[in-house]
């Protein structure tokens, strides 16, 4: 694999094309990719809006019904505080009003093709930093296929995260461009495409730490050849360089924050709650990475928690912490790969949150599962790699690769059929979670709207 290079006079970094006889494989990678995705997701072209979040958004917003018109377009602009500011979002969801009217399956079709194409987004933009077209296809493969992201997908409202990650990837590959080139048409480019981003929903608003852990790995722009320690000189200019990035973020949640007040308990929770559910959080997030056998639309803030497990996650992040840091001359992906989850949750793991109060969400995984998507690749190549030659069994190293895809893509088809409408996706989440009495309510709601008063 060929290294990025330095440019000495403007700093830049040298993307190093890829190489002719591999690209003409590129393409049909990339189809595979997106093929794969359809047909994991095909079956929600019959599923129903659900009752949590769909109507205001959707079917009895009489703004969004009346289709892609002038004054919907100056509408969607407009500060309110009956949901998140997300404009962009709401002229998607007008435009498919156009084409669909009141359809449910046009909307989640919609949302299938930004899942589709963010896969093959970050398929390419893996293979522009890394220059290795299986690594990047290994890991876009993990995004299509793991079952966190179906809250995303199936979730006609959850257009707010394919739509900001669909911008938020373009924005990653126009920065990696305007590295290569540094012209203000391009950083102007890649401004445009973060705010798109930020307009249909703010979860990019980190996204200078993001760039600055770019900057780090792989394109080792702070100023040393190594990755254990930086220039002070360097980094500033880097620092320096992100100075719109943290305004326009900061702008966007500042934005979110006063058009969407806290909610329906948000205020009540104390920071020391607060802080120790984020602490949990994360590890519950790995945990579910892993092994994402009980996923619901919503999991209800705990009464209280437990300061044995809140010690106990917090020696397993210091103990990763240690084995990443410990691990940054020989493997400084590992840095970037943690410190790309870590920040990618920041927006959601804490405060300020609007709404109601819920200790994580699948869908808040959609950025941040990157990173470890890419560790995990990332060594598993580092160990087959390492074994002698006569040591590798092509059989069995295949089947151990290929064996987890298998059985999360099983997983997610199975979690796509608790999206099938209300009834089934409120009673899965009741099943997996303990004194959910919002989403109790909602399933109440769900019966009586389907003429089933003595079930409500």
């Amino acid at each position: 694999m060929k290294r990025l290079k330095n440019s000495a006079s403007s700093r830049a970094v040298t993307i190093v094309p890829v190489q002719s006889d591999v690209r003409k494989d590129i393409p049909a990678l990339a189809c595979v990719l997106a093929v794969v995705v359809f047909a994991l997701y095909c079956r929600v072209w019959d599923y129903a809006f659900i009752l949590l979040d769909d109507p205001p958004y959707i079917y009895e917003n009489a703004g969004v019904m009346r289709g892609l018109t002038w004054q919907g377009v100056m509408d969607a602009f407009v500060l309110n505080t009956t949901m998140y500011y997300s404009p962009l979002t709401l002229l998607s969801f007008m435009l498919d009003a156009t084409i669909y009217g009141k359809f449910a399956g046009g909307y989640h079709l919609t949302n299938v093709i930004f899942h589709a194409i963010n896969v093959v987004l970050l398929f390419y933009l893996v293979l522009v930093m890394l220059k290795d077209q299986l690594v990047a296809f290994a890991v876009a493969m993990l995004f299509a296929v793991h079952p966190m992201h179906v809250e995303s997908v199936a979730w006609a409202t959850a257009r707010k995260d394919v739509l900001s990650m669909f911008f938020g990837l373009l924005a990653l590959h126009g920065y990696l461009g305007w590295v290569n080139k540094p012209t203000w048409k391009a950083k102007a480019l890649v401004y445009a495409l973060y705010g798109a981003s930020l307009l249909a929903k703010p979860m990019f608003v980190v996204m200078a730490g993001l760039l600055l852990l770019l900057d780090y790995w792989p394109l080792k722009r702070l100023g040393t050849d190594g990755y254990s320690y930086f220039k002070p000189g360097e980094l500033f200019l880097r620092l320096r360089e992100k100075w719109v990035f943290l305004l326009m973020g900061t702008l966007s949640a500042l934005t979110t924050i006063y058009s969407h007040p806290p909610l329906h308990g948000t205020m009540l929770l104390s920071l020391e709650n607060r802080l120790a559910n984020a602490v949990v959080s994360y590890v519950t997030y790995l945990r579910k990475l892993v092994l994402p056998y009980d996923l619901a639309i919503m999991y209800p803030f705990p009464a209280s928690i437990n300061l044995a497990e809140v010690a106990l996650s917090a020696s397993i992040l210091a103990l990763l912490t240690f084995l990443v840091v410990w691990q940054v001359r020989r493997r400084p992906y590992l840095l970037f790969c943690w410190l790309w989850y870590l920040v990618g949750l920041l927006p959601v793991i804490v405060v300020p949150k609007v709404g109601i109060s819920v200790a994580l969400s699948d869908r808040w995984a959609y950025l941040p599962y990157w990173g470890p998507y890419l560790a995990i690749t990332l060594l598993v190549v580092d160990g087959v790699r390492s074994l002698p030659q006569a040591q590798k069994p092509l059989r069995f190293v295949g089947f151990a690769v290929l064996a987890p895809y298998l059985v999360l893509a099983w997983l997610c088809l199975v979690q796509i059929s608790t999206w099938r409408d209300s009834v089934t996706v409120f009673e899965r989440s009741l099943a997996v979670t303990k004194d959910n009495y919002f989403i109790m309510n909602h399933l109440g709601v769900a019966h009586m709207s389907n003429g089933r008063a003595a079930a409500a």
